[in-house]
């Protein structure tokens, strides 16, 4: 009878054993799987925001210049809205300029005009990271 015991004991204690080891597997797996879905979250952010920084494309369709200003008409044919964030003469801030439009949305055509005072030079248009330079 001895011996029918031990042999209990000694399954006991190895499904005890097996029963810690795969709790300890387990939680293990768990945290690993939360740092590879926190790493691909972070990843993929950066990835938006490139997306939506190169999503931006400008091109020049026209600039003229006369006794009443500067006026520029650019075309936004990227797939992200974009605001013009300010107007630089040959490297100084243009003060007094204006745009058609609040935001440049995709698709869309909008006129940049600078005073007469900064109608001529080397203009630099800023859409928050991106800019255009034009000639006057």
């Amino acid at each position: 009878m001895v011996s029918r015991r031990s042999g209990i004991g000694e399954v006991v204690s190895s499904l005890t054993m097996l029963m810690v080891t795969i709790s300890i597997l387990g939680g293990l797996s768990f945290v690993s799987l939360e740092t590879i879905r926190n790493a691909s979250s972070v990843i993929a952010q950066g990835a938006q925001a490139q997306a939506q920084d190169a999503g931006l494309l400008l091109t020049l369709v026209s600039a003229r210049s006369n006794v009443t200003g500067g006026y520029i008409w650019l075309y936004n044919y990227g797939w992200v809205t974009g605001r013009v964030t300010g107007v630089y003469l040959d490297g100084g801030q243009v003060v007094g300029w204006t745009s058609s439009c609040p935001a440049l949305s995709p698709g869309s055509l909008c006129v940049v005009r600078v005073p007469p005072s900064s109608s001529t030079g080397n203009l630099s248009i800023v859409f928050g990271s991106r800019s255009i330079a034009v000639s006057l």
